[in-house]
């Protein structure tokens, strides 16, 4: 396929026609959240540049290179982010909510708070601090 970029008007410029995300391969590689099949895709079935792909997803010209060789991009935020530079509708991720914790769980966890990190207690001034480290050095290097 070739395609007439219509943003610029040039042809292999780098921006991904509306098109070609409608593709059961391309759609089936968004929803994967798979950046390298996506940029794959681009470079088989668009006259693109692995240097106009570069530009556009905001990876380096030597990791599209790689991912042509068939080396995947394992970070998803990079994922992620080089699909939507690419023009990919992402849907947003959306968060599990958490369970809420029963009245008694939520008495426990306050107790075990409690237990592991108890107050500070009384904070004596630094000159007592001083003299009770010195104190204990000297206490140390008395004892054999």
């Amino acid at each position: 396929m070739r395609f007439l970029c219509r943003v610029c008007g040039k042809l292999g410029c780098g921006c991904i026609p509306p098109e070609f995300w409608r593709t059961p391969e391309v759609e089936e590689a968004v929803i994967r959240n798979d950046a390298a099949a996506v940029i794959r895709l681009a470079r088989r079935d668009i006259e693109v540049s692995q240097d106009a792909l570069a530009r556009a997803s905001g990876l380096a010209q030597s990791t599209i290179s790689a991912i042509e060789r068939g080396t995947p991009i394992k970070s998803p935020e990079k994922n992620r982010t080089a699909l939507r530079r690419l023009g990919a509708s992402l849907p947003e991720p959306r968060a599990s909510p958490a369970p809420a914790a029963a009245p008694e769980a939520q008495t426990l966890r306050g107790l075990a708070l409690g237990y592991d990190l108890p107050g500070d207690g009384p904070v004596r001034p630094h000159s007592q601090l001083q003299r009770a480290v010195d104190q204990l050095v000297a206490d140390r290097l008395n004892s054999r």
